[in-house]
C-alpha cells in the first residue's frame, strides 16, 4: 500500500459526472424559467392593451352616447413582441324601448380577444363585457 494522497482518476470522472448532471437539471430549469417569464410578459401586455381598448370604447359610449356596433381588428406592435386583436361589438335591445314609455338604456356587448401569435403554442386572451349606452 502507498501512502499517497489525493484522488484517483476514477473519483475524479465520477465527481465530474456527478456535478454535470446536476447542472444540466439547473440549466434546463434555468430554461423553463425564462420560457414562463416570456409567457407572462406576454399575457400582461394582452391584459393591458385590453383595459386600454375597454377604458377606450368606455369613453366613446359616454362622449357618444353608445358605441359603433361592428367589428375591426388590427395589429400592435408591443416590447415582448406583436398581438393580433380584433374586436366585436353588438347592440342589444332593452324591452323598454318597445313600449316608450320609460327612458330606454341599452347594452352594448363588447368582445376583444388578443392572439398572442409568438407564443408557441400560440395563445389567446378573450375579455367580454356590457356597456350601458343611451338610445
Amino acid at each position: 500500500m502507498s501512502n499517497r494522497k489525493g484522488f484517483t482518476l476514477v473519483e475524479l470522472l465520477i465527481a465530474v459526472t456527478i456535478l454535470a448532471v446536476g447542472l444540466v437539471g439547473v440549466l434546463r430549469a434555468y430554461c423553463i424559467l425564462i420560457n414562463g417569464l416570456e409567457v407572462a410578459q406576454h399575457t400582461i401586455d394582452a391584459s393591458l392593451f385590453l383595459k386600454e381598448k375597454i377604458v377606450g370604447l368606455e369613453r366613446c359610449a359616454l362622449e357618444q352616447g353608445s358605441i359603433p356596433p361592428g367589428s375591426s381588428e388590427d395589429k400592435l406592435s408591443t416590447v415582448s413582441g406583436a398581438l393580433r386583436w380584433e374586436s366585436q361589438v353588438e347592440m342589444l335591445k332593452s324591452e323598454s324601448s318597445a313600449t316608450k314609455k320609460v327612458p330606454a338604456y341599452g347594452l352594448d356587448k363588447v368582445e376583444i380577444k388578443v392572439y398572442m401569435d409568438a407564443l408557441k403554442p400560440p395563445r389567446k386572451l378573450t375579455l367580454a363585457t356590457y356597456v350601458e349606452v343611451n338610445e
